[in-house]
């Protein structure tokens, strides 16, 4: 069997740029892919043949420039799953706080430091690897019988748009906490497909304790639904271990890569709430989410 070495677009208008990074990169056994504007990169996607591992763009190019290329791309269903890294010679904050509100997780500047840039790469095809991982292991449980009649009912509410938190117990596994919309009949079956998602992604994660807040995004396309997650804990000798592990999340008919950088501040404000043990308005940030994902 044919070894499959990671594929990595590169778009630059600069040559030299695109020769000496595929040079770095070819020797570090990454196949690499380049184009020299915006409109070329969307053409290749757009063919479809091999979508790229990974993605590393230039802020500035001759047609449209790196944002706007990149909220185009990250509109796009098929392509929203691939990491993407921005490099420039850009050093200004206010340009490096853009690109950064539009939801791109790494920001490099020239001249490119490659031990920096390795890393990066190394960090985000690692991540991507396993929310491939988590999401096959989601569809494999989410398509269980009594699962499904759980998405059944709850795509019959009128608001498509679920918030839940659960919370992991060393005994008893996931146990649903909190939910928005408060319809009737559907908590057991958020119990169900949280409890579900939750135990997928300890099944890829293993069994190492939260440290710090982790974020991830699923995009379920065989059920049509999407799950925005997000892992946290706080100290609490109630528990075993003396934290308390916990997950806020969200399950949408479709949630974009985009849409998910821009999820993560109302969520970790939520989070933050939650581990104070404050009365939480789970109304209120029902509705953040639903103006953030642009549905009714």
């Amino acid at each position: 069997m044919i070894e499959k070495f990671p594929l990595i677009l590169l778009i630059d208008d600069d040559k030299n740029i695109l020769r000496n990074l595929t040079e770095m990169l070819t020797l570090r056994e990454y196949e690499i892919i380049t184009e020299r504007s915006g409109e070329a990169a969307l053409e290749r996607l757009k063919e479809g043949k091999s979508l790229p591992d990974l993605i590393i763009c230039d802020i500035k190019l001759p047609d449209m420039n790196g944002y706007e290329f990149f909220e185009i791309f990250s509109q796009n269903q098929a392509w929203a799953h691939i990491p993407f890294i921005f490099l420039s010679g850009l050093r200004a904050p206010k340009k490096i706080r853009e690109g950064k509100a539009l939801g791109v997780d790494d920001y490099l500047t020239k001249p490119i430091n490659r031990k920096e840039l390795l890393a990066v790469i190394k960090g985000k095809l690692k991540r991507k690897h396993i929310t491939e991982e988590i999401s096959k292991e989601a569809e494999r449980l989410l398509k269980e019988t009594e699962v499904q009649k759980s998405l059944k009912t709850i795509k019959k509410i009128k608001k498509n748009t679920i918030l839940f938190i659960a919370i992991w117990n060393d005994k008893v596994g996931p146990t649903l906490k909190n939910y928005y919309p408060k319809e009737e009949n559907i908590s057991f079956s958020i119990q169900d497909i949280g409890k579900k998602l939750y135990q997928c992604s300890r099944f890829i994660y293993g069994s190492e304790k939260i440290s710090e807040p982790q974020d991830l995004l699923i995009n379920l396309s065989q059920i049509k639904q999407s799950s925005y997650l997000y892992f946290d804990s706080y100290s609490d000798q109630k528990y075993r271990s003396g934290r308390c592990e916990f997950m806020i999340g969200i399950l949408s008919s479709y949630i974009s890569y985009f849409k998910s950088k821009k999820l993560k501040p109302a969520i970790k404000e939520l989070s933050n709430h939650f581990q104070e043990k404050n009365k939480l308005d789970l109304e209120e940030y029902w509705k953040k989410i639903i103006e953030i994902l642009g549905h009714e």
